[in-house]
């Protein structure tokens, strides 16, 4: 088992070393016919590298995104039941005094000149 696991191990090994080398190849002849063409640009490698780089940002920029919403969405929710709560208890003051007294009272406001 464990010859077995070695064996596997020197062929990823392997396999490894060989796509560095194909990436190298790669890029050199891209920078030839880069050169050639007179092309201002990046080798492929390291435009797949940069591609991946802002794949992760964008994934974390939206779980950010997403985390956000729902904090606004709980705020808003809170928000809404206070008021509800607080028109609820308006209407439970307002038939508790009366509908007299608040018009007794926007009357004296007037008298005053405070309206």
């Amino acid at each position: 088992m464990e010859e077995t696991a070695k064996k596997l191990e020197i062929q990823f090994e392997k396999a490894e070393s060989e796509l560095k080398i194909l990436s190298l190849k790669v890029d050199q002849g891209y920078s030839c016919l880069a050169g050639v063409q007179k092309i201002p640009s990046k080798p492929p490698c390291e435009l797949v590298s940069q591609v991946r780089s802002l794949r992760k940002e964008k994934d974390l920029m939206r779980t950010e995104v997403e985390a956000l919403v729902q904090q606004q969405n709980e705020l808003m929710t809170s928000l809404k039941t206070q008021v509800e709560t607080l028109c609820s208890q308006f209407d439970e003051l307002t038939n508790t005094i009366g509908p007299a007294a608040l018009q007794d009272e926007k009357e004296e406001r007037k008298s005053r000149g405070g309206d």
